[in-house]
């Protein structure tokens, strides 16, 4: 069993996190995190090309941001998955961003605040796109979880 830890926000009290479900595929982790005092998000709808969308996060370990984001196409990505064994295929926003590290892990909103995807990477030569995993590609993960969270 694995433990992590959960700062709201990413300042103040810090809460024990398990780790209830893990996916090396999509390199995706579900946390239960007894006594936060935070609201659960909302899962919302499925993006399509040009709608806009928010990616949360801490760039460059910084202070927690949330900027603006609007998608490019919905793709399926072929890679491998977090050990290097290849054949995963990923369905993925490509998101016109600029996304840093410390954005990676974090959700992708809807303008409404809705949770529509998780993660982010960026390609080395574009320094305007991103990619993020459909809520779709990662709902499964979400619910594999066998324990409220």
């Amino acid at each position: 069993m694995s433990f992590e830890h959960v700062r709201i926000r990413g300042t103040g009290h810090t809460y024990d996190a398990r780790v209830v479900y893990f996916d090396p595929k999509r390199d995706l982790a579900v946390l239960s995190v007894p006594g936060l005092p935070a609201p659960a998000l909302t899962q919302g709808p499925s993006l399509k090309r040009s709608d806009g969308a928010v990616v949360a996060g801490f760039p460059l370990d910084g202070p927690y941001r949330v900027d603006p984001a609007r998608v490019r196409d919905v793709l399926s990505a072929r890679g491998a998955d977090i050990y290097g064994n290849p054949g995963v295929v990923r369905e993925v926003y490509s998101l016109f961003a600029q996304v840093q590290p410390g954005n990676s892990g974090g959700p992708i909103l809807s303008p409404r605040g809705a949770v529509v995807g998780n993660g982010c990477a960026k390609p080395l030569d574009d320094a305007t796109t991103a990619h993020a995993l459909t809520l779709s590609a990662a709902r499964h993960v979400l619910r594999a979880a066998t324990n409220p969270v």
